[in-house]
C-alpha cells in the first residue's frame, strides 16, 4: 500500500510539472499542429491532412512524405523512418523495409493506450525538432516569411504588436536562452495621435497577444480595404520607432531575469555534480581501507590469476582517486561557466496589425 501511494504521489508531481512547463513555454495543441503544417507548407508539402476515423477516439493526420519531395536530400528518408513502424528483421534491406512499412498517422495527444498504428508527435520528436529548426530559422530572415504583417480580430479596436528576440548566448556561441519579446499598444492613426503610441500594462498586453494567436490559428477571411492597407504600411515605420525602445528596455529586464535563472542553474549543477564526485571519492577510500585478501600461491596456483586481477583492480582505483581530486577542483567551475553568458543579441523581428472585422 505505502508502494503504491508513493507512486500516486510521484505521478501527481508529474502531472504539475508537466502543467508548469506547458505554461512556462506557452505550449498549445492546436498552434502546435498549425506550426507543423507551417512548417510543412515552407518546404512546399502538403500540410498536414485530418483522417476521418469513427472508430479512433483521438484526431490522427496524414504525414507527407517528405523525402519524396522534389530535392530532398538523402537525410530525410533517415528522418522520415521515425514515423514508420520498428524494424524487426536485422537482416532485412532498408530499403525493402521502407516499402513495407509506410508513414504512420501522427496524433498530437494522449490516445490512452499502446497502439504501434500511430506516432504521437511532441517536441523532441525527430521530425519535428527538424521542421520546428527550420521554421524557427527562417523566422528571422529576410525571404519567405513577412516581418510586418495583418490579420483581424473580433475586438473592436485596432492594436499593434511589435515583436523582438531576445538570445543569450554561453562559451562557443552555444545558446543559453532564447525568448521572444512583444510590446504592445491600441494603434491610432498618424493624423490624429497626440504624442507617441502608449504600451499596454500587462493585462490589456495579454488580452492583446490572446488576440492574436487566435487570429493567427483561425483567420478571418473577410477582406481588409486597399485603403486601410496602404495607410498602416505607410505608418510602419514611424509605429516601429515610436515602440521600439519600450521593447529594447523589455528585453533587457527579461535578459537580466534569464541570466539570474541560469546563473542559479549553473551552481545547483555545480554542487549535484561535486557531491557526485565526493560519493565518488569516499567509495574508492572506503574500498582502498579494506584488507587485501593474501593468497597462498605456493598451494593454490589457480588463484595467482585472481590476485592479479585483484592487485590492477586497486591500481585503478588509485588512479581515479587521484584524477577525483583533479575534477572536485575544475569540474564544478566548468559548469558553472557552461551556464555563464558571454553575449546577447536584441533585435526587433515582426511588426503585426490586428484590425478589427467590423472595419
Amino acid at each position: 500500500m505505502k508502494a503504491r501511494r508513493d507512486m500516486t504521489k510521484e505521478i501527481d508531481s508529474l502531472r504539475t510539472q508537466l502543467e508548469r512547463s506547458k505554461t512556462h513555454i506557452g505550449f498549445d495543441k492546436e498552434h502546435f499542429q498549425s506550426t507543423i503544417s507551417a512548417s510543412l507548407e515552407l518546404l512546399k508539402a502538403s500540410p498536414l491532412e485530418k483522417i476521418d476515423d469513427e472508430v479512433f477516439e483521438t484526431t490522427m493526420f496524414r504525414f507527407p512524405p517528405l523525402d519524396l519531395l522534389p530535392g530532398a536530400g538523402p537525410s530525410w528518408a533517415d528522418t522520415m523512418d521515425s514515423l514508420r513502424e520498428q524494424r524487426t528483421e536485422k537482416k532485412q534491406r532498408l530499403l525493402d523495409w521502407r516499402q513495407k512499412a509506410p508513414i504512420r498517422p501522427v496524433i498530437f495527444e494522449d490516445s490512452g493506450k499502446l497502439d504501434e498504428g500511430t506516432v504521437q508527435l511532441h517536441l523532441e520528436q525527430r521530425v519535428v525538432r527538424r521542421l520546428l529548426a527550420r521554421f524557427i530559422a527562417q523566422g528571422f530572415t529576410q525571404h519567405e516569411l513577412s516581418r510586418a504583417c495583418l490579420a483581424q480580430a473580433d475586438d473592436a479596436i485596432p492594436r499593434i504588436s511589435l515583436l523582438g528576440r531576445l538570445c543569450l548566448y554561453g562559451e562557443n556561441a552555444s545558446r543559453l536562452h532564447e525568448e521572444v519579446v512583444a510590446i504592445t499598444a491600441r494603434w491610432v492613426e498618424p493624423d490624429i495621435r497626440k504624442g507617441k503610441l502608449k504600451p499596454y500594462a500587462r493585462e490589456a498586453e495579454k488580452d492583446t497577444l490572446d488576440s492574436l494567436r487566435k487570429a493567427i490559428l483561425h483567420p478571418t477571411v473577410k477582406g481588409i480595404p486597399a485603403t486601410v492597407k496602404k495607410k498602416l504600411l505607410q505608418s510602419v515605420p514611424r509605429d516601429v520607432e515610436e515602440l521600439l525602445g519600450t521593447l529594447l528596455e523589455r528585453c533587457e529586464t527579461s535578459a537580466k531575469n534569464a541570466i539570474q535563472l541560469l546563473n542559479k542553474r549553473g551552481n545547483q549543477e555545480a554542487v549535484l555534480m561535486q557531491g557526485i564526485l565526493e560519493k565518488q571519492q569516499k567509495h574508492i577510500r572506503e574500498k582502498l581501507a579494506r584488507e587485501t585478501p593474501k593468497f597462498h600461491t605456493a598451494f593454490f596456483d589457480e588463484l595467482e590469476e585472481m590476485r592479479r586481477q585483484m592487485e590492477a583492480e586497486r591500481r585503478a582505483w588509485e588512479h581515479r582517486l587521484e584524477s577525483l581530486k583533479v575534477e572536485l577542483t575544475k569540474e564544478p567551475e566548468r559548469i558553472r561557466n557552461m551556464f555563464t553568458v558571454k553575449a546577447q543579441r536584441i533585435e526587433p523581428i515582426g511588426l503585426v496589425y490586428l484590425w478589427p472585422v467590423t472595419g
